[in-house]
């Protein structure tokens, strides 16, 4: 997954939504009552290792839906980005994202909507105003999920050049001397060290470019690769996923990857690894990646928002 830095939320000024403002109620699940609301994330062909690894317990996230019983829609709230899915008639989740209320503790760090059904784009662009800026995205998988392909075009590192994989310690490096995310993806590095995986090259003893797992499922791993501007055109980026990709294989995972559809870049190093590139996806952002502005006094939960709760309702009014 390639991406730019940058955040996302209601921004200030914005002249208003177009979904009822009237009483609505929604539903914040646990993650182990997620039942009836998995088969709504279904199907969208992209970022499956981000959803199924909050689904499967290995990276968390907060899951809001409309009804108890037969949810229509869906927001799933997890670090990266956020998914929206099922019917986008359903106006309780609509003016929640709509207000952003801050007593639900999640909107502070909300980083990009991203809809899995049609209808949903439309619907929370106008919800906002007209704030949302809409930013394509593309979507890449290896040709062969079997492992043809993986890590096929690999060759030796350069002499000054050690690869070496990334458990928690170097993961924290990373973050800090190559500015990636690793830490903040996973919920720290101890879940990462757990059931994430990468590499990295190392050249005078310091981390020039890494390949990681941004999120890992039963089936997927979606990947991150970031090289030091002092190491680059050196063949450190390839070098690194194809490693990641060997470690793929190793796995019996198939590899994501995602790229802004601006970042030519990125969709050329896909390629030439033995992507494939399937249909695009939407991501949703204020301008300049806004930080959110958040509402207050407008949601609040019906009884106190207890940690462990099972299951929380809120109701706007």
């Amino acid at each position: 997954m390639h991406y730019n830095r940058r955040g996302v939320g209601r921004a200030e000024g914005s002249t208003g939504s177009s979904v009822s403002s009237g009483n609505r109620a929604i539903y914040e699940i646990g993650i182990a009552l997620r039942g009836e609301s998995v088969p709504l994330f279904a199907g969208g062909g992209f970022d499956r290792a981000l959803i199924e690894s909050v689904f499967e317990g290995r990276q968390s996230g907060r899951l809001f839906v409309d009804d108890l019983e037969r949810p229509r829609a869906a927001l799933l709230c997890r670090t990266y980005d956020w998914y929206i899915a099922g019917d986008h008639s359903a106006e309780g989740l609509r003016r929640f994202i709509a207000d952003a209320p801050a007593e639900a503790e999640v909107f502070q760090t909300v980083y990009g909507l991203v809809p899995l059904q049609a209808g949903w784009v439309d619907a929370l662009v106008g919800d906002s105003g007209g704030r949302l800026e809409i930013i394509p995205r593309r979507a890449f998988t290896l040709r062969n999920a079997s492992g043809a392909g993986h890590g096929r075009e690999r060759v030796a590192p350069p002499a000054d050049v050690v690869l070496a994989s990334i458990d928690g310690d170097l993961a924290e490096r990373i973050d800090r001397e190559l500015d990636e995310h690793i830490g903040p993806l996973w919920g720290g590095y101890e879940p990462f060290a757990r059931d994430g995986f990468g590499c990295c090259a190392i050249v005078d003893g310091r981390p020039a470019s890494a390949a990681y797992a941004v999120a890992v499922s039963a089936r997927y791993a979606n990947v991150a690769v970031g090289t030091r501007e002092s190491s680059r055109r050196r063949g450190l980026a390839r070098l690194v996923c194809s490693a990641f990709l060997a470690q793929c294989l190793a796995r019996d995972l198939v590899c994501e990857w995602d790229s802004d559809g601006s970042n030519l870049a990125s969709a050329a190093l896909a390629h030439r690894l033995g992507f494939h590139e399937g249909p695009g996806f939407t991501e949703l952002a204020l301008p300049g990646r806004a930080k959110p502005v958040t509402s207050h006094g407008i949601w609040a939960p019906r009884a106190g928002p207890a940690k462990g709760s099972a299951v929380i309702p809120w109701r706007r009014g």
